[in-house]
């Protein structure tokens, strides 16, 4: 129980911060991503330089003062650091839908709530090509 309202809370806080800060927006981040606009818009890059302080400095805390985590057995950290092919592919296939349509999973779930009706088959798209993937990938692996 405790673990599922972790889970929602999080989720809520989160959404409410992309809502709050506008990048919900779809707008917004094209007016990041197109440099040559005249409403060059650099909302996108304060969040994000906020957000990976806040998590650099938080997860050192963390990390350092608790044996384990609160709601879990241990803490799951990435063990592999190398790049491969589909860690590449998969970067260029988000950043070219991310700059085509102005939104990404977690914004576009936000908007979906909101009154961005772009979101919807935006999400759609999502689970189709992830589904696809999940085929193609899976099949790959097995026979790999």
């Amino acid at each position: 129980m405790g673990r599922s309202f972790a889970a929602i809370l999080g989720g809520v806080m989160f959404g409410a911060g992309l809502g709050f800060s506008g990048i919900a927006n779809p707008v917004v981040i094209n007016n990041f991503l197109d440099l040559a606009s005249p409403d060059l818009d650099f909302t996108l890059i304060i969040l994000f330089c906020v957000a990976l302080a806040t998590t650099t400095m938080t997860y050192q805390f963390i990390l350092r003062s608790r044996p384990e985590p609160v709601l879990d057995d241990c803490f799951h950290l990435p063990d592999r650091t190398d790049i491969d092919g589909e860690l590449v592919g998969g970067a260029v296939l988000f950043g070219l839908g991310w700059s085509l349509s102005g939104l990404c999973v977690g914004p576009a779930l936000a908007a979906g709530v909101g009154s961005y009706a772009i979101a919807l088959p935006y999400l759609g798209a999502v689970a189709v090509g992830s589904l696809g993937a999940e085929l193609f990938l899976g099949k790959k692996k097995d026979a790999g």
